[in-house]
């Protein structure tokens, strides 16, 4: 009562200062009732105060935001100066904010937690703007910068941000917002952060500035309402939704932490409520969802809210209700405990996706139809089945993807007779057996995809049903060549195959035919990233019912011109990322052209010459019916479609290139000049690449020439007389050892003059091979493999080899210092060994003292000792 004096002594106060300053209202503003919100019913002033549901009337004056103009000296959100000498705490604060106990809603910018806040304790916060922010000191708060999920612009646009995409948003929350992208947008209730399209309207990222939600235009049925503040949510926080038609509310990451039961109940026409990332405990939860039983929603989202425990009673709130759809997501659960759901009636769908689900409880239920329990880790699959019974004998898809499952017994399932639908992709299975699925009559489709256990084989008969129709069977690391071929044989009436990321690359023509001819039915295939060189004959000859042909990212370069003919029902045909350079008339015929709707050939490596003419003018200049160029048909056109040769039209637009009818009918003496300067540039080439790759044998060739005139010009003027006794050839690996080892007894002990390169030589190393070894007697060659590998050692050993064949004499000594590897042992090694006798050096005493034997032997021989 004392509250309501202080707000009427306040009001008059007002007055007076205005009176008597000579002040007029601004006639422009009128408060309706429902702006101002002062209305008798909310406003809490009863009768006798003097303020009743008038004061929102025209006749007062006052603007729509409740501000005197700036001639009053106040601003345009009624903050009263501290010259007026009314601060907080009478109970108004910097935005007129009296609390709900005067009867100011927050329209008129009061804190419409403020009764929870002050029970809790309170603190003020100032932003930027200098307005004061209340919010509770409750440690369950979380702030709008401490979880960021989503913005305004992300959902517009598509775009991701942080851990949850709009893709999730719009599967988790079954709304479809493809056409808030395009659609003509406008900004509706609050400029700032509020966006609306048709029947959407988007409020977000306003922070702590956004603490309540505003009116907006009466065709809106779908709030997205993201990246605000409402920590406490009760009946009036969604006063202004009272009067729309909505259908749809989501609610993300708006510190949500106290909720009041049955504060969705004014909500009508609600059918879907989505929380998501919201601060919860497991009792605040269970009072949100109070009262759900008095409302028309059929479907919750509960995604992101983190709770330590899951009590048995937690939806309990959702007795009686018209619920038929529930999904939990990012929601620790531990346990799918179905006892804790019978209480819903009228459940139909249940989810339960990224729970940390380790284990299940199911108890009977006649409504589950959809139950999905994906991304999980379940490391057994429940069992469906008790006594022959089905848990749930309604039940039309089951989920079980991205678990930890390893077995999957075809007793587990097959009562399910009503199953359409089961999805067991990502799951490490050891085995399919045979007729895992023939007893399910109902089975349509089944995926079994990224089954990536290397242990995991698949008996013949796994997909025996006379039912399926659909079958996804890829990313898998199968080795194909020891699966039987006759394991798609057993389900004629397959119209869907999906076997893209398999390693298909070792099947054969008569693999594929036995592994596909049986499914006349198919209407779909897809084949992509399967390491295909080719498209299978079987596809052509035997699935003339297909509609819909993808073998993308593979290795194809073309396929016989008849190909397509007998597929006259093919709508989509995917060839994008092979190694297709050529499409030509016989590629693509006129038929199949016409019947097309959907072309991708993106991404091949196309040679820009005169044979892509037709293709090039197939895409600019064909029209199809009503005109429209038939390009449209092409996807990725035209940026997909680039040159790869010739060089200076790389990575250039094939439609950009200047290839033309004129272009490839060039004029006859242009063509032949042409021709002849391009004819003379590659035999040039050609002459080059042969003496590069010839030029150790052109030197050579040059090199004995030379020797053999300085031998006959030597034995002209100075008959037998030479320079030295020997001349040692040995590779740089061995020259040490030849140092060490070999010299000293030839010079010191046997008084030889040697010639040693790698010790005597200078100057031109070739020069100085050919004269020195010209000026010795005998060539002593030390062959190891280091020298097999030297070029100049090869050379020595020819020109010694040479001299060897001419002079008929004992010129060559060879001395083996290790035995040959085979690839070392060159042509000319091989001759020179072949040739005669040569001498193996060995590490042993007694082998070292015949080895000195044989040398002394040989040396005698050519009568080289002094």
């Amino acid at each position: 009562m004392e509250l309501e004096w202080t707000a009427m002594i306040c009001v008059l106060l007002l007055l007076s200062i205005l009176k008597t300053e000579g002040m007029s209202f601004n006639s422009g503003g009128g408060l309706s009732q429902r702006r101002t919100g002062l209305s008798q019913r909310r406003s809490g002033l009863n009768q006798p105060m003097g303020l009743n549901h008038r004061i929102g009337n025209s006749r007062i004056g006052l603007n729509r935001s409740m501000g005197l103009n700036r001639r009053t000296g106040l601003n345009r959100r009624m903050e009263l100066n501290r010259r007026i000498g009314l601060n907080r705490r009478m109970g108004l604060n910097r935005r007129m904010g009296l609390n709900r106990r005067t009867g100011l809603n927050h329209r008129l910018g009061l804190n419409y937690g403020i009764d929870l806040l002050s029970k809790y304790g309170r603190k003020v916060m100032r932003n930027q703007n200098g307005d004061d922010h209340y919010y509770s000191n409750f440690e369950s708060v979380t702030t709008t910068s401490e979880y960021y999920e989503i913005n305004k612009d992300q959902i517009i646009n598509g775009t991701r941000r942080g851990a949850q995409n709009v893709k999730d948003v719009h599967k988790i929350g079954n709304i479809p917002l493809l056409g808030f992208k395009d659609a003509p947008r406008r900004p509706c209730a609050l400029r700032k952060w509020c966006v609306c399209s048709h029947n959407y309207a988007i409020c977000s990222d306003g922070g702590r500035d956004l603490w309540y939600i505003p009116e907006l235009p009466r065709e809106i049925s779908v709030l997205y309402f993201f990246n605000n503040y409402l920590p406490f949510v009760e009946q009036s926080t969604f006063y202004n939704l009272t009067i729309l038609n909505l259908k749809t509310l989501i609610l993300n990451n708006n510190s949500i932490s106290l909720c009041q039961p049955r504060a969705f109940n004014h909500l009508k026409f609600l059918k879907t409520l989505s929380i998501s990332h919201e601060s919860f405990s497991p009792e605040e939860l269970k009072k949100c969802l109070n009262g759900i039983s008095e409302t028309p929603i059929t479907n919750i989202d509960l995604l992101g809210i983190n709770l330590p425990t899951f009590p048995l009673d937690i939806f309990s709130g959702l007795a009686n209700s018209l619920v038929q759809r529930l999904n939990l997501y990012k929601t620790n659960v531990d346990i799918y405990n179905q006892e804790i759901f019978l209480i819903i009636p009228r459940l139909r769908h249940l989810e339960l996706i990224y729970c940390n689900l380790t284990g299940t409880r199911l108890w009977h239920s006649d409504t589950l139809e959809n139950l999905s329990l994906r991304n999980n880790r379940l490391t057994s699959f429940p069992r469906f089945c008790e006594d022959g019974n089905p848990v749930f004998p309604n039940l039309t898809f089951l989920d079980f993807s991205s678990n930890f499952l390893t077995t999957l017994e075809p007793s587990d399932i097959n009562c399910l007779k009503r199953l359409n639908v089961l999805n067991i992709d990502t799951n490490p299975l050891f085995v399919i057996k045979n007729n895992t699925f023939v007893d399910l009559p109902r089975l349509e489709t089944l995926s079994l995809s990224g089954i990536r256990s290397v242990y995991f084989t698949i008996e013949s008969r796994a997909f025996n049903s006379q039912s399926l129709k659909e079958l996804h069977f890829s990313n898998q690391i199968l080795d194909w060549s020891q699966v039987n071929m006759n394991l798609l044989t057993m389900c004629p009436n397959l119209e869907v195959l999906l076997m893209s990321q398999n390693s298909l690359e070792s099947l054969n023509e008569e693999d594929f035919y036995t592994l596909l001819s049986a499914m006349k039915n198919l209407r779909e295939i897809n084949l992509d990233e399967s390491g295909l060189t080719y498209l299978p004959q079987v596809i052509s000859k035997n699935l003339t019912r297909l509609k819909k042909l993808y073998a993308e990212v593979n290795y194809i370069s073309g396929w016989p011109d008849d190909y397509f003919n007998f597929l006259t029902n093919l709508r989509e045909l995917g060839l994008t990322r092979n190694l297709i350079e050529i499409i030509n008339e016989t590629s693509i015929p006129e038929t199949l052209l016409a019947q097309l709707e959907l072309v991708g050939l993106g991404g091949n490596p196309f040679v820009c010459s005169c044979r892509l003419l037709w293709f090039i003018n197939l895409l600019e200049h064909t029209m199809f019916k009503d005109n429209v160029s038939i390009h449209f048909k092409f996807t990725s056109y035209p940026e997909g479609y680039l040159c790869n040769a010739p060089l200076k039209w790389q990575g250039q637009r094939i439609s950009s290139t200047p290839i033309s009818e004129r272009f490839c009918f060039l004029p006859s003496p242009i063509a032949i000049s042409l021709i002849s300067s391009l004819s003379s540039l590659v035999l040039f080439v050609l002459c080059g690449t042969f003496m590069f790759r010839y030029r150790w044998h052109f030197k050579y060739a040059a090199y004995m020439l030379r020797f053999q005139h300085r031998r006959f010009q030597r034995l002209a003027e100075k008959g037998d007389n030479y320079k030295f006794d020997a001349y040692v050839s040995c590779s740089e690996d061995n020259v040490d050892f030849v140092l060490d080892e070999i010299v000293p007894k030839l010079e010191q002990e046997m008084g030889l003059c040697l010639f040693i390169p790698e010790r005597d030589g200078i100057g031109n190393k070739l020069d100085g091979i050919l004269l020195n070894m010209d000026a010795s007697r005998t060539s002593i060659l030390l062959i190891s493999n280091s020298y097999a590998r030297d070029h100049f050692c090869e050379f020595e050993a020819s020109l010694a080899y040479e001299r060897y064949l001419h002079e008929k004499t004992n010129c060559m000594i060879v001395i083996l210092l290790q035995e040959l590897d085979t690839l070392n042992v060159t042509k000319t090694i091989y001759s020179i060994i072949k040739a005669g006798e040569y001498i193996t050096w060995c590490e042993g005493e007694e082998q070292r003292r015949l080895f000195w034997l044989k040398l002394i032997q040989v040396l005698d021989k050519d009568d080289l000792r002094p």
